[in-house]
């Protein structure tokens, strides 16, 4: 007499059942390492902004309230395309941030307007999501002992959702604590570092929106 072989349904259906939550456990681990890898990126990113912008500031050897490119009591990096092609050409942007069409001049390569400046959570490429700004004050803040030191502005548009906005403003905390990081705010908060520290659940309530904009103020000595 012939045994049957092959599978019953009832095995068949256990069977399925594994290679979903196999795959389903690929799927969620593939995830968290590409949103690990973006929000890596961006604190590394804003890190090499900071450097970059503080190495610049010997371009502006005037003092800030008589460089002729002051406004606002800022010199921007940022305020339009030409500008921010100029400083992405000067290396003042990390590689990978700035978008744009480059040329061979004089044998260097330089970028062309209109530039872009991106984050690792952008969707448009055609959208300027990164302002930087070198100040002669904190624009935030009303105190004279604050108010009058000279500093870096930094500000990442359109961060998306409340957990990667969390997760990237309490991990950039974290990362450049011991630089002159002396003002963080979120979609306009209040100041969210009190005494050196920072606050998880104040940062949370911050991060509300669908698109989020964080705000940094690093104080420079020039």
């Amino acid at each position: 007499m012939k045994s049957n072989s092959g599978f019953s349904l009832t095995e068949l259906a256990i069977v399925l059942a594994i290679f979903a939550l196999i795959t389903s456990a690929i799927v969620i681990a593939a995830a968290h390492a590409r949103a690990n890898a973006k929000l890596n990126r961006g604190i590394n990113e804003l890190a090499e902004i900071v450097n970059n912008v503080g190495a610049n500031a010997a371009r502006f050897a005037l003092p800030l309230d008589k460089n002729p490119n002051f406004v606002n009591k800022c010199i921007s990096f940022t305020d339009d395309p030409a500008t921010r092609a100029d400083n992405a050409t000067n290396g003042v942007f990390p590689d990978g941030m700035a978008v744009g069409k480059m040329v061979r001049d004089g044998g260097v390569n330089r970028y062309v307007p209109p530039v872009y400046l991106l984050t690792p959570w952008s969707i448009g490429v055609n959208q300027n999501d990164v302002g930087v700004a070198l100040c002669s004050e904190n624009p935030r803040l009303y105190e004279k002992d604050d108010r009058t030191r000279a500093g870096i502005i930094i500000e990442y548009k359109n961060i998306p959702g409340s957990e990667v906005c969390t997760n990237f403003v309490m991990r950039s905390a974290e990362l450049i604590a011991g630089t002159r990081l002396s003002f963080m705010s979120v979609n306009e908060s209040d100041n969210l570092i009190d005494n050196g520290e920072v606050s998880l659940n104040k940062v949370a309530v911050a991060c509300d929106r669908e698109k989020n904009n964080i705000f940094w103020f690093f104080r420079l000595t020039y």
